[in-house]
């Protein structure tokens, strides 16, 4: 499903990505974690053909051309692109209409993720949680066989995160595959079959949850960086 070969990123002489390799096939929820500024972001978005590499190879879902995997994806950034002038309803019907799907089925995920009450409301004065909650109502529309959240728990409060958590071990039980970015490495642990660690570009471990639980906690990993 992911092959990624020798990947690099320069800007000038600063090097983002340092010759990064990964392989994932069979059912997953990758936890991919690191400091500030390790490169993870940066990962994200030379895979959904936001930045060019500077070298190196990567294929998703059968395809490497991003163009042709890229609606094939659930994603969720950092910043959703909600238009603030609209209310959350309005911006939801032209999600809907642009990635054809069922309005009601958006509803309903309103519903689950707790932000139905402010629907009227412009989105300009939700607060972070609220916007995160309309973006997940709006990503979890769609069947995907694969999503890639960054940060997706950010702004989030216990009961948010409890709801995120349950639809994502929900969607990943009817065939569904994620990768996650999030500083909560508690969650990680919680969550993730997977874990792939992140230094200055470099990747420092790659394994299962039970492999990377064997080298203590996820903590003593980010923090063994690469010398």
């Amino acid at each position: 499903m992911i092959h990624i070969s020798n990947l690099i990123k320069k800007y000038g002489t600063n090097t983002v990505i340092d010759d990064f390799n990964l392989d994932l096939s069979n059912s997953f929820i990758l936890g991919l974690i690191g400091r500030n500024g390790c490169g993870k972001t940066t990962l994200f978005r030379i895979l959904l053909g936001l930045t060019q590499a500077t070298s190196g190879s990567w294929a998703m879902l059968g395809e490497q051309n991003p163009e042709n995997y890229r609606k094939k994806l659930g994603v969720l950034l950092d910043d959703v692109g909600f238009d603030p002038g609209m209310t959350g309803k309005g911006n939801l019907q032209v999600f809907a209409s642009i990635a054809d799907i069922d309005f009601k089925t958006t509803l309903e995920l309103t519903e689950y993720f707790q932000i139905s009450f402010a629907l009227k409301k412009r989105v300009g004065i939700y607060s972070l949680g609220m916007k995160r909650r309309l973006g997940l109502a709006a990503l979890f529309s769609n069947n995907k066989p694969l999503y890639i959240l960054d940060e997706p728990s950010n702004g989030l409060d216990i009961d948010g995160q409890d709801l995120l958590w349950a639809k994502i071990k929900e969607k990943h039980a009817q065939g569904s595959q994620f990768i996650i970015t999030s500083h909560i490495l508690t969650d990680v642990e919680n969550i993730c079959t997977h874990i792939v660690a992140m230094d200055a570009g470099k990747k420092i471990f790659d394994g299962t949850i039970f492999q990377a639980q064997e080298h203590g906690s996820l903590n003593q990993i980010v923090r063994n960086k690469q010398s």
